[in-house]
C-alpha cells in the first residue's frame, strides 16, 4: 500500500498554508478517450497569502487568442509556493493514462513539480506526487505529456477520477529571489499509447534477464542456461561474467589487489586504509551507527530508519545517509583487509534499504527528501553502489542472489534518472550529479539493452549544462566555489570514463571543463584555497588541481597542487597511470597576478603566487538565483603574508542553526550596510577594473532602497604592498552607514585609544585598518549577531550622516613587530585617481 504524500487534502484545505483555486472549467471530449479541459475567462486575478508568500493566479489570453492560467509568485521571502487547480467531476474512462498541457516560463530559474488529487473508489481523495521537475527558463510554449504511472497512482483508481492538478513552485534560494510566472494552457486528460514513464520495477528474475542483450557473445552461457530453463545457472553465469569481464573499463580494476595496493603504497607512501577518519567511519558502519553532522543514530539490529526526520539542527537525514557511502567504505575495508564481516554489513544495509524503499515508493512526497523523490540522492546512491561493487564482488557474502538483486536495483535507479531526464533540462547541480551517474551506469551496465540510451541521454544533458550553466569565463552559474568544484569533478569523472571506453563526447566538452578549473585557479588564495563565498566552505584547491593537472596535462594546475598528488580518493578514478602522469609534469606558476573574469564578477588581486603573498578578493558577482548565493555584494576578503585576515564565513553547514541565523545575512560579510538593512537581490553593477605593474583595481556599485547607491572601489599597490577601499554612498536624507570588516577565526584585533586604527593579527601577519577621512563615527566590535569565530569577530565603523557619504580605508599589511610606512592622504588620492582606465580582462 502506498502512503499518501504529505500534501493538503482536496477538501477542507487549511487556508493559512495552501491556496486552492476553484477554476470553473467546462470540458468536452475532443476525441475518443481524450478529455480536454479548456481554460475559460474567469473573474480573476485572485490572490492570497500562502506560506508567507503572495501567490497570484490570473487568466489572460496568452497565445492564439486562448486563455491560460498564469501563476505568478512573489519569491522575495521564501522559496516555494503551492497551488492546486481543482478539476470538475468527469466521466470515468479506463483508457485515460496521461495528463497533457502546454506551459511556458518567463525565463527565471524557478522549478516546478506536480501532484494529482484523485477520487478513490471508496469516496476519499488522495494526493499522488511526481518527482518530475521542470523549470521556467524556457520562454517558448512547450507541450508535456506526463503519464499517470509517473505519479504511481493505482490503476483501478485513476480512470477518469482526477480531481486536481497541483504545482509546487520553488527557487532554492537562501537569499530573496525575483518573482516567476508559469503559464498553463490546453489542459487535457488523454489516452496516449506512447505515454509511458520509462520507470522500471524488476520484480522477477525473468524480467531482469529480459532487459539484457543476450546476443552479446560474452553472455552465451547465460543465454544457454535460460534456454534450458535453468535460472540458477543463468544467474551464476551472469555474475561470473561481471566478475571476470575485461570490458568495459570502469575506473580502477580491483581484481589484482596486491598490485593495486603496492602501486598505492609506492605513490602515496602508506596504507590508505589505516587513515584514522576512514577507520572511524568503518567502525561506525560496522556497528550500524550512522552520523549526519553532529547527530548520531545507532541501529544495533541493522534495522535502519532511513526516513528519520532531522532534529531541527541537522540537514535532512536521509538525503545524506541514503546516498550509501557505507557501501563503498565497507566494501573498501573488506577488499583491503579480507575481513568478511565488513562485506556482510554492506549487504545488510543494501537489503534493509531496498526492503523499505522499493520502486513502488516512487511518487510519494515523503518528508525530508526520503527514498526516491530526491533524484540527486538516487544518483549518488547508484554511484556508490557501483563503486562498492568493485570492492565487494569476490566476497563470500556477495552471493549470486545478492549480486543479481543489486544489478536489478541499479537498473531501476538508472532508468528512473533516465525517465526524469526525458522531461527536459533542469537548472542546478542536482541534474548534473544524477546524470553524471547515469553516464557511469551506461558504461558499468553495458550488458543492459538500455545502457546506450543512458549514455547518450547523460552526455546530451551534461553538454546542455556545460553550454547553459557554465559561463563564458568558466564559472559555474551558482557562483558558489564548493558546488563549482563538485560539478567540475563530476564532469571530469565521466569524461575520463568516456575516454577510456572510446565514447565520443559532445564537441567542446573538455574545453569547458578546463575553463572551470582555470576559473578556480585564477581566484586561488596564497594558501591554495578558494574563498568560501555563498553556501561554500573554504575549499582546498590542491586535490582538484592535482586531478585536473593529471587529466589535462597542465603544468599550471600542477603548480597550484603545491606538491600534492591527486587525492587518495581520486586514485581509484585516475588509476596508477594517471597519477604517474601527474608526477612527470613540470609545475609552472600562472603568468598573471590580476584576475577579473567576465561575466562571473569575482575579482582577485595578489602580490604573487608564493604561499606568503598578499591577496584581495572582491565580490561583484550577480546573484544568479540558483539557490546558494548570499546577500554579500561588494564584499572584500584580504590575505596578508599568506594569512587570511578578512574572510567571508561562507556556509557553516546546512544543519548548523547559525547558517540561517548568521551566515546568510548581509552582516556576516565585510560590506557596507545602509540603515541596518538586509541587502536585496538586485544585481550589483560592475564598473570596470584593470592592472598595470604598479596598480591593480576594480569597482562596483550596489543600489539600496530609497534610491541610494553605494559605489566601492578597491585597489592594490604591489610595490609598498597595501590595499585601498573607497566607499561612496549617494542619495538624499540622513542615514546610518556601517562599514563592517569581518575577521577570520583565529584573528585577534585591537584598536588605539582614538579608535582610528584597528590592527588585526593572525600568526605573525598583521593588517592595519585605517579610515583616512576625518568623520564623526563610532567604532564597535559587537554587532548583536552570533559570531562564528570568537571575539572580536568584526570591526564596525558606524555613522549617522547626511548623504552623500565618502570614506577611504587604508589596509596596510605588515609583519608583527614591524612599523609599516604609511602613505599620506595626498598619495592615496593620487592613486585613486589612476583607477579610471578599464583594461582588458586577464585570463
Amino acid at each position: 500500500m502506498l502512503r499518501s504524500p504529505q500534501l493538503p487534502p482536496a477538501n477542507g484545505i487549511n487556508m493559512t498554508r495552501f491556496l486552492t483555486l476553484i477554476l470553473l472549467l467546462s470540458g468536452s471530449f475532443a476525441q475518443a478517450s481524450d478529455l480536454r479541459l479548456p481554460l475559460q475567462n474567469l473573474a480573476l486575478p485572485v490572490s492570497a497569502e500562502t506560506w508567507n508568500r503572495s501567490l497570484n493566479v490570473a487568466v489572460s489570453a496568452v497565445s492564439e487568442g486562448r486563455p491560460a492560467v498564469a501563476l505568478e509568485m512573489d519569491l522575495s521571502q521564501r522559496f516555494n509556493g503551492w497551488c492546486q487547480l481543482n478539476l470538475p467531476a468527469t466521466p470515468e474512462d479506463p483508457q485515460i493514462n496521461a495528463i497533457r498541457y502546454r506551459y511556458r516560463g518567463d525565463g527565471t530559474k524557478t522549478i516546478f513539480t506536480h501532484w494529482l488529487t484523485v477520487a478513490m473508489p471508496d469516496g476519499t481523495t488522495r494526493n499522488y506526487a511526481s518527482v518530475i521537475r521542470q523549470d521556467l527558463a524556457n520562454t517558448d510554449w512547450q507541450t508535456v505529456t506526463i503519464p499517470l504511472t509517473a505519479f504511481r497512482i493505482p490503476g483501478e483508481a485513476y480512470h477518469g477520477r482526477i480531481r486536481g492538478l497541483g504545482f509546487i513552485l520553488s527557487q532554492n534560494m537562501q537569499a530573496p529571489a525575483a518573482s516567476g510566472k508559469l503559464l498553463i494552457d490546453d489542459l487535457a486528460l488523454v489516452h496516449d499509447p506512447a505515454a509511458v514513464s520509462g520507470m522500471i520495477e524488476i520484480t522477477t528474475d525473468e524480467a531482469f534477464f529480459d532487459l539484457l542483450d543476450l546476443d552479446r557473445p560474452e553472455l552465451t552461457a547465460v543465454k544457454e542456461a535460460l534456454a534450458a530453463k535453468n535460472m540458477a545457472a543463468a544467474k551464476a553465469a551472469f555474475v561470473e561474467h561481471m566478475r571476470t569481464r575485461e570490458q568495459p573499463r570502469f575506473y580502477m580494476d580491483f581484481r589484482d589487489k596486491e598490485a593495486v595496493l603496492k602501486t598505492y603504497a609506492d605513490l602515496y607512501g602508506g596504507d590508505f586504509f589505516a587513515d584514522p577518519a576512514f577507520a572511524r567511519r568503518v567502525k561506525e558502519f560496522d556497528a550500524f551507527t550512522l552520523r549526519v553532522d553532529k547527530e548520531e543514530r545507532h541501529y544495533p539490529d541493522g534495522d535502519v530508519e532511513w526516513s528519520h526526520a532531522c532534529n531541527g539542527t541537522t540537514f535532512p537525514w536521509t538525503a545524506i545517509v541514503s546516498r550509501f557511502w557505507m557501501f563503498r567504505d565497507l566494501g573498501m575495508a573488506y577488499w583491503a583487509r579480507g575481513e568478511e564481516g565488513h562485506a556482510e554489513r554492506a549487504w545488510q544495509y543494501f537489503e534493509d534499504f531496498n526492503r523499505k524503499w522499493p520502486v513502488e515508493q516512487i511518487g510519494e512526497l515523503m518528508p525530508h527528501i526520503a527514498g526516491w523523490d530526491h533524484t540527486m540522492g538516487v544518483g549518488e546512491r547508484l554511484h556508490f553502489w557501483m563503486l562498492g561493487y568493485g570492492f565487494l564482488m569476490n566476497a563470500e557474502a556477495s552471493t549470486t542472489d545478492r549480486q543479481i538483486e543489486l544489478f536489478k536495483r541499479m537498473i531501476e535507479h538508472a532508468q528512473w534518472i533516465q525517465a526524469c531526464s526525458e522531461f527536459g533540462f533542469r537548472y542546478g547541480n542536482h541534474q548534473i550529479v544524477e546524470t553524471a551517474t547515469l553516464a557511469e551506469a551506461g558504461f558499468f551496465l553495458e550488458e543492459c539493452r538500455l545502457a546506450k540510451t543512458w549514455r547518450d541521454t547523460a552526455f546530451r544533458v551534461l553538454g546542455q549544462h556545460l553550454d547553459r550553466e557554465v559561463l563564458e569565463d568558466g564559472a559555474y552559474v551558482e557562483l558558489t566555489p564548493g558546488y563549482h568544484g563538485w560539478c567540475a569533478e563530476k564532469f571530469m569523472t565521466v569524461a575520463r570514463l568516456a575516454k577510456v571506453n572510446d565514447y565520443s563526447m559532445p564537441p567542446g566538452f573538455h574545453g569547458k571543463i578546463k575553463r572551470m578549473v582555470e576559473w578556480l585557479l585564477g581566484h586561488s588564495t596564497p594558501a591554495r584555497t578558494m574563498p568560501p563565498v555563498g553556501d561554500s566552505m573554504s575549499m582546498n584547491l590542491r586535490p582538484t588541481m592535482a586531478t585536473a593537472a593529471a587529466f589535462f596535462d597542465s603544468p599550471g594546475f600542477a603548480f597550484l597542487a603545491d606538491g600534492m598528488k591527486p587525492s587518495k580518493d581520486w586514485f581509484w578514478f585516475l588509476g596508477a597511470e594517471g597519477v604517474r602522469r601527474f608526477e612527470k609534469l613540470q609545475p609552472r606558476p600562472p603568468e598573471f597576478l590580476f584576475y577579473r573574469p567576465e561575466p562571473s564578477g569575482f575579482i582577485a588581486m595578489r602580490s604573487g603566487w608564493e604561499p606568503d603573498a598578499s591577496y584581495l578578493f572582491f565580490n561583484v558577482a550577480p546573484d544568479t538565483g540558483q539557490g546558494h548565493s548570499h546577500p554579500d555584494s561588494l564584499a572584500v576578503d584580504i590575505t596578508v603574508l599568506g594569512q587570511t585576515i578578512l574572510l567571508d564565513p561562507g556556509s557553516l553547514g546546512y544543519g548548523n542553526p547559525m547558517h540561517a541565523q548568521f551566515a546568510v545575512k548581509t552582516r556576516a560579510h565585510s560590506v557596507l550596510v545602509v540603515d541596518g538593512l538586509q541587502m536585496d537581490t538586485r544585481f550589483p553593477e560592475a564598473l570596470g577594473g584593470g592592472a598595470t605593474e604598479s596598480l591593480q583595481w576594480a569597482a562596483g556599485a550596489k543600489d539600496w532602497p530609497g534610491e541610494i547607491r553605494h559605489t566601492r572601489r578597491v585597489a592594490f599597490v604591489p610595490g609598498p604592498g597595501f590595499f585601498l577601499v573607497e566607499d561612496r554612498v549617494t542619495g538624499t536624507g540622513t542615514h546610518q552607514i556601517e562599514q563592517l570588516w569581518r575577521f577570520n577565526k583565529g584573528v585577534s584585533a585591537e584598536h588605539d585609544a582614538d579608535a582610528k586604527i584597528v590592527t588585526a593579527r593572525r600568526a605573525g601577519a598583521c593588517l592595519q585598518i585605517r579610515p583616512l577621512l576625518d568623520r564623526t563615527w563610532e567604532y564597535d566590535t559587537v554587532d548583536g549577531l552570533p559570531d562564528f569565530s570568537g571575539k572580536p569577530g568584526v570591526a564596525i565603523f558606524r555613522e549617522r550622516t547626511e548623504l552623500p557619504y565618502r570614506q577611504v580605508f587604508l589596509m596596510m599589511p605588515h609583519r608583527f613587530g614591524e612599523v609599516p610606512e604609511v602613505p599620506s592622504l595626498e598619495e592615496v588620492e593620487a592613486i585613486l585617481k589612476q583607477c579610471v582606465t578599464n583594461t582588458p580582462v586577464q585570463r
